[in-house]
């Protein structure tokens, strides 16, 4: 097992991550976070000692944009030992029913991969929140030990990388394949050039999505977050 530092508070795993790279690999923890993040700005609600905030850093075995495929699997594969039937949602977060229950943000320093995942574990109070989430506690109407949840999910992580590295493609077909719900379906993505309506026909062997939009031409998106679905056209 790889080293793990835990915190009582921090501003974001993934910075204080970004700032001790050179002690890698390891893996850090914090009770609370000030400053929570995902992409494109959009913070994480990280109130103290109800959910899982960490960060796992290593150096590159893997490109750094492949690094997705085994943290969503990895997450999914604990929420599911839970019985929890967890969605992957493409391309970071981690779903059950449309409501989001974990988010995964993947960054790169000196040669290094830097993972950061925050789980919904014992969230009971959503309001604050401004998007459909849930909770390990709100599903299942208990508690859970949080340093439980953190020794499963660091077991799951090794795995998941350990597999990525010797069978790539084979990590990346059961993530698309997690993630062919989507396929027929209309979205909306958020893009760091604003908001594109489409229709998913595919999703390509780079992780990219090609999107049927209304003019009838195809758009493909590489990066973005999903931020709602319309009815499945088939």
């Amino acid at each position: 097992m790889i080293p793990t530092y835990i915190l009582d508070t921090v501003d974001s795993t993934n910075t204080w991550a970004k700032a001790h790279v050179s002690l890698a690999p390891f893996c850090v923890i914090a009770r609370e976070q000030t400053a929570g993040r995902g992409r494109y700005g959009n913070s994480w609600f990280s109130p103290p000692g109800e959910n899982l905030y960490l960060t796992w850093t290593e150096p590159l075995r893997l490109s750094l944009t492949t690094y997705i495929y085994p943290a969503s699997l990895a997450v999914q594969a604990l929420l599911r030992s839970y019985s929890i039937e967890a969605q992957i949602k493409w391309p970071n977060d981690i779903c059950v029913k449309d409501k989001k229950i974990a988010g995964i943000l993947v960054e790169g320093a000196s040669n290094h991969a830097l993972i950061g995942i925050g789980l919904n574990v014992n969230l009971d109070n959503l309001q604050t929140i401004d998007k459909p989430a849930t909770s390990m506690k709100l599903l299942l109407k208990k508690d859970f030990d949080l340093e439980k949840i953190q020794k499963a999910l660091h077991i799951e992580l090794k795995k998941w990388f350990d597999r990525a590295q010797e069978f790539p493609m084979e990590t990346f077909a059961q993530w698309r394949k997690e993630n062919s719900w989507l396929l027929n379906t209309e979205i909306i993505v958020q893009s760091s050039k604003g908001y594109i309506l489409g229709t998913v026909q595919e999703i390509k062997d780079d992780g990219s999505l090609a999107l049927l939009q209304s003019s009838g031409s195809i758009l493909q998106v590489s990066q973005g977050i999903i931020e709602g679905t319309t009815t499945s056209s088939s």
